[in-house]
C-alpha cells in the first residue's frame, strides 16, 4: 500500500497496528512524514521507515474505554492534535 500524499505534521493513530494491513498502514503513513501512534494489546518489535521516524507504541485494548480515552489524551497532550483515527483493530 502506498500513500502517495506527504503528511508531515500530522499525527496518526491506528489501532491493531502491529501486524497485518494495520502494519502496512502504520508504514504507510510512516514512508508518507507522519507522527504515527500504534495502539495494540501486544507490542511488537518497531516498525520503522529508512530514516529516523519510527511509530509509537502504546499498550491498549480497545475494549478498555478508560484506556482509549487515556491514550487519546496523551497522544494529544505530547502532539496538539490527532489529525487521522484508523480503527484496525480486530477481534
Amino acid at each position: 500500500m502506498n500513500i502517495s500524499t506527504d503528511f508531515n505534521g500530522k499525527t496518526v493513530l491506528i489501532t491493531g497496528g502491529t501486524k497485518g494491513i494495520g502494519k502496512g498502514i502504520a508504514t504507510s503513513f510512516l514512508n508518507s512524514h507522519a507522527t504515527v501512534y500504534v495502539c495494540a494489546r501486544n507490542l511488537p518489535k518497531e516498525i520503522s521507515k529508512e530514516s529516523t521516524n519510527s511509530a509509537k507504541f502504546l499498550k491498549c485494548d480497545v475494549n478498555d474505554i478508560d484506556r482509549v480515552e487515556e491514550i487519546f489524551l496523551a497522544i494529544k497532550k505530547q502532539t496538539g492534535n490527532i489529525d487521522i483515527v484508523i480503527n484496525n483493530a480486530g477481534g
